[in-house]
């Protein structure tokens, strides 16, 4: 069944808008979490859109729809990550699967994090923020990024652990200052 397939006045139209409006703000959320920024996942909602009215078909009724909606997202994620420029901050697809893998399960996004990555990212020092968006932008490897680089994987590995764990501890004091009302 394509788009053009379901008549809008059909049941399982309606059934796909019902099932559709009780999960778009969760959905939208999911994505947002996997995503670069708000407009990256406005484009993929709507893509995940388009792909689950053409293939509502493949709906098991009865079924949990979450998480088959969630499936196309997260596909459609996948396909719109390996068309970004290179400047942005991208996960690898790895830690990207076990970020909607815990997302899915607990059903729960946290915007808070993204938002005091963000800070932090933006408090690094220029050489710092460019070798951690090097290294996590289209999954760089650090061997690949040493050698054009022209550093030792083992000293480039010290200094991205070291970057890495002044993120987790500024992620953790802004997360804590808001929990405390921003004191």
């Amino acid at each position: 069944m394509g788009t053009g397939d379901l008549p809008q006045n059909s049941d399982r139209a309606q059934e796909f808008m019902e099932l559709y409006s009780v999960h778009q703000r969760r959905l939208y959320y999911y994505i947002v979490t996997l995503c670069a920024n708000a407009d990256d996942a406005n484009d993929v909602l709507g893509e995940t859109n388009l792909a689950a009215w053409e293939h509502f078909d493949q709906f098991e009724p009865g079924t949990n729809f979450f998480a088959w909606i969630r499936q196309i997202a997260r596909h459609r994620v996948l396909i719109h990550r390996r068309g970004q420029f290179r400047d942005t901050l991208v996960l690898e697809p790895h830690v990207l699967e076990q970020v909607a893998e815990r997302l899915g399960d607990e059903g729960v996004v946290n915007t808070a994090i993204r938002d005091a990555l963000e800070a932090c990212m933006s408090k690094l020092g220029v050489s710092d923020r460019t070798l951690i968006q090097q290294r996590y932008t289209c999954g760089s490897s650090v061997k690949s990024l040493a050698t054009d680089l022209g550093r030792s994987p083992n000293a480039l590995s010290k200094s991205l652990g070291r970057i890495r764990g002044r993120l987790y501890d500024c992620i953790r004091s802004v997360l804590a200052r808001d929990e405390r009302g921003g004191e």
